[in-house]
């Protein structure tokens, strides 16, 4: 394709096609733009001597790339820091969608509680996203399966965790699971409960640089955010005043909710 369209500018999407973006830029000259949607070399799953590998084809490679894409400041200053200066563009993971306001205040406002027979008086806590290692799964379980507050969890998703969270919620009453749904239907089912949560797991680098897609929709469904004191999560929350940080430990979760 690059042979056949001689483009201007190459887009290349993640680490995986960054070589062949840069080898063809020997023969035909364009502008590369590398798009790392992680810290590509630090990230959740990938072990010690990979992170190596992409860590230094990223080094090999940095000098002819133009353009650097990421999705936080932290992890853009990582790279311009490791690597060296780059002209770089920040591009949040945040959903176009419209923002919701009053979502109590409409006939799906207690979704959840019908869906599963909740009391009303009750508030919902919500996870959304991939029900995998490292999103706390296993900490949202302890947190909830015997707990003293008048709250309920539901987990809307998928991942290898999901029949975890499946049988747990046939023997804990507090604890649901929501099929995953469609891009466009995530802010109308998310408003129906009151807080999200997006407590990230410290097991890598990118983990903790991190700003996840699920905090903007929480944020753009008008719930409350309980999250990871992570340096980007904390300053989104606290900047626009969207909840509360404390740190990913269980005592720590039961405390502030």
């Amino acid at each position: 394709y690059l042979i056949k369209f001689k483009p201007s500018v190459v887009h290349c999407h993640d680490t995986t096609v960054l070589p062949i973006g840069v080898v063809m830029s020997f023969f035909y000259n364009y502008t590369i733009i590398y798009d790392a949607h992680e810290l590509e070399s630090n990230r959740n799953g990938q072990g010690k001597f990979f992170s190596s590998v992409v860590f230094y084809l990223e080094k090999i490679l940095w000098k002819r790339i133009d353009i650097f894409i990421s999705v936080s400041d932290s992890i853009i200053e990582w790279y311009n820091t490791k690597l060296g200066p780059k002209k770089s563009c920040l591009i949040l993971n945040s959903p176009d969608i419209k923002i919701i306001e009053n979502h109590k205040n409409d006939e799906n406002a207690y979704y959840f509680h019908n869906l599963f027979n909740i009391n009303k008086d009750r508030k919902i806590f919500i996870y959304l996203g991939i029900i995998g290692e490292g999103r706390g799964i296993h900490k949202y379980i302890e947190v909830f399966k015997n707990n003293s507050f008048n709250a309920d969890i539901v987990f809307v998703g998928y991942g290898e965790l999901t029949n975890y969270v499946k049988e747990s919620s046939k023997i804990f009453k507090s604890i649901h699971y929501h099929n995953p749904v469609k891009h466009d239907e995530v802010v109308s089912l998310v408003k129906s409960a009151d807080y999200g949560l997006c407590f990230i797991e410290n097991i890598s680098l990118s983990d903790y640089f991190c700003l996840p897609n699920k905090l903007f929709e929480y944020a753009f469904s008008g719930l409350t955010i309980i999250g990871s004191d992570f340096p980007e999560i904390r300053k989104v929350v606290q900047d626009y005043n969207l909840g509360y940080t404390t740190k990913p430990e269980v005592s720590n979760m039961i405390s502030l909710i």
